[in-house]
């Protein structure tokens, strides 16, 4: 129980740590675009 339980918290951790370290600029990028992507036509027009 304990091992299994070891493996799924150092697995989490894993996947914590892949969503925040890698993608973290990625999500901001994208959190960003958008936000230019819409405030850009609403300037145009």
């Amino acid at each position: 129980m304990r091992s299994s339980g070891a493996m799924a918290s150092s697995a989490a951790k894993d996947y914590a740590s892949d969503i925040l370290m890698v993608p973290s600029g990625a999500v901001i990028e994208k959190i960003k675009a958008p936000n230019l992507i819409d405030l850009k036509p609403a300037k145009l027009s």
